[in-house]
């Protein structure tokens, strides 16, 4: 079984084989939830309150990967940083944004794919205060066993997230496998030593790409032949 593969130094073009997955954890934006048009309206709603025009398409790709600190002081000119905070106060985000997010088709269905085949997972994300609400919002609790954030750890690329959960499942990181979607997971999977899986850009250097989670499913069923979920199928 093979994936389309952008070969990396030491690694093969294969999942690896059954047995040697113990863990997957995955990046939030992107990934678990379609949240680019949520970002492009959140961002340019502040940028609004604070006269400004809207983003570029490449401050709505930066601001897609990065903290909300990291990615209002990239789109903000500098002498206005000190307006930030005002301009904070005026967008609530659980009225303005959270209407607009919404999980990756078939994202449930992959969550109870793993989860039967007995994966342990978890998150990691540059989100800070808003990620907990995000799982309650969409009742994904029950899947993960950690929620790293901005806001727990040094945000990635660092790999203060990654070598964290493994400490805590104490696992190899060959044994685990980051679901990313930028070039700031692949940058923190590499960090951290684990496989590293980009999830919809063909253009990342990774050890599988997955199209979407029908796609990652059927990859999944075919290196863990004894899970009794197949994909919907």
């Amino acid at each position: 079984m093979h994936l389309t593969l952008r070969n990396r130094l030491g690694h093969g073009n294969t999942f690896h084989p059954p047995g040697a997955l113990k863990g997957l954890i995955f990046d939030c934006d992107g990934v678990l939830l379609d949240t680019l048009e949520s970002n492009r309206i959140y961002y340019n709603a502040i940028l609004e309150k604070l006269g400004l025009g809207p983003m570029t398409p490449q401050q709505l790709a930066y601001v897609h990967s990065r903290t909300a600190k990291e990615s209002l002081e990239h789109i903000v000119p500098v002498d206005m940083h000190y307006r930030i905070p005002e301009a904070l106060k005026q967008v609530v985000y659980a009225r303005d944004i959270l209407p607009y997010q919404k999980p990756m088709p078939h994202l449930r269905e992959a969550m109870d794919f793993c989860k039967a085949a007995g994966l342990k997972m978890a998150v990691a994300t540059n989100r800070s205060n808003t990620m907990d609400r995000v799982v309650q919002m969409f009742n994904l609790e029950q899947y993960f066993s950690h929620v790293m954030t901005a806001r727990k750890t040094r945000a990635k690329p660092n790999p203060d997230q990654i070598t964290h959960i493994l400490h805590q499942w104490n696992v190899k990181p060959q044994e685990v496998a980051f679901v990313g979607d930028t070039d700031v997971d692949q940058l923190t999977a590499r960090r951290a030593g684990v496989l590293f899986w980009a999830f919809g850009d063909e253009s990342l250097l990774a050890d599988a790409h997955v199209r979407d989670y029908r796609h990652f499913m059927d990859q999944l069923s075919r290196v863990l032949p004894a899970c009794e979920c197949r994909c919907g199928k």
